[in-house]
Order: C-alpha cells, then structure tokens, then sequence
C-alpha cells in the first residue's frame, strides 16, 4: 500500500480488508468498508488493494481489472474474481503465482 500512495497523483489507492473479529484483530468496520466503495465509486479511489474479501459479493460496476497475487484457483473462486471485472465494458483478470521455483502469469 505503501508504495502504491507514493506514487503520485496518478494513482488514489486505498485498502479494502474484512472486519475484525474483535479487538485485537486488525479489520475495517462495515462502515468504513462502505465508506471506501462509495469514494471508489465517486472517483476519489482509482486503486482498491483488498484481501479475499474483495471477491466476495462486491458490487462494483466499475472494475475493469483484477490483478490476483495468490495461487489459490479452485472453481469457485475463479467464478468470483471472473464477476469482479467486465461488468460495464471489457474487462480482464490478471493472475500472478510466484514461488521459488517459477512465475506463471495467466489471464481471462
């Protein structure tokens, strides 16, 4: 995220993680998580950085790509992210695994 801010102008990014289950636990409020979509939505951010929250049930009309960083690709959650992208025109998903051995880039 850091790095992300220092940018510049150019990009607004912002951070969208689920809530806290207590506490202890670091996690947005549903408030602040609305509160973050609607800036989104209003042009304010350009740029969500979200944990696995954000490819479940976000409605964001306005994504037109997903970039992935985890090599988690069961069925289901491919379906997820496919539906956070392309709902206004074109969009795409970018998928980067890494690990030690190789980097694979996949897309839709």
């Amino acid at each position: 995220m850091d790095a992300l801010v220092k940018i510049g102008n150019s990009v607004r990014a912002t951070q969208f993680i689920g809530q806290s289950s207590g506490k202890a636990s670091k996690g947005q409020s549903q408030k602040v998580q609305q509160a973050v979509l609607e800036k989104f939505r209003a042009g304010g951010y350009n740029v969500i950085v979200a944990t696995s929250i954000g490819e479940e049930g976000l409605d964001i009309m306005e994504v037109d790509l997903v970039i992935c960083f985890d090599a988690n690709v069961s069925p289901l959650r491919m379906i997820q992210r496919m539906g956070r992208t392309g709902r206004k025109h074109d969009g795409r998903v970018d998928i980067i695994f890494l690990s030690e051995y190789f980097i694979m880039w996949g897309r839709k």
